[in-house]
């Protein structure tokens, strides 16, 4: 084999290895992801973050506390977990509920107790948009009647 024809050879590995990664890069880029041909997307348990916060209808909400708990199923399992920091609290879950309940108070004295929903929204698609990931859900408080 003649060294001209051992370096052509050469050369078209390399095109064909330029080629593969950009065949691939499209295809993350098309799909959001690592392609998932089956449509299993794997068994993880993302932490979902929640976060409950006081309609701006509020008045004097500087020094009110939110406590937020779940709404417990029948099975009794709940691991909503959080803090209140003034008219918002925060936590997470990873298995979190459609509807938590909040007591609104300023100290000791219970101000409101509301249950509301929580509005979910996938904020990344790790494995592709055939598979959610990690979630956000949000609630709002209504103003007291």
């Amino acid at each position: 084999m003649r060294a001209t024809e051992a370096e052509d050879i050469v050369r078209r590995h390399e095109l064909i290895g330029a080629a593969s990664i950009l065949i691939a890069a499209a295809v993350i880029v098309v799909y959001g992801g690592v392609p998932n041909p089956d449509g299993v997307c794997p068994a993880i348990a993302y932490s979902t973050a929640v976060e409950v916060t006081l309609d701006p209808a509020w008045t004097d909400h500087d020094d009110l506390l939110l406590d937020v708990r779940c709404q417990v199923a029948d099975d009794g399992w709940c691991d909503l977990v959080g803090t209140s920091d003034g008219s918002r609290w925060a936590g997470r879950a990873t298995s979190p509920p459609e509807t938590v309940h909040v007591t609104v108070r300023r100290g000791a004295e219970i101000l409101a107790q509301e249950d509301v929903s929580l509005s979910f929204r996938t904020i990344d698609y790790p494995h592709g948009r055939a598979c959610p990931g990690i979630q956000a859900a949000e609630a709002t408080v209504p103003p007291p009647r």
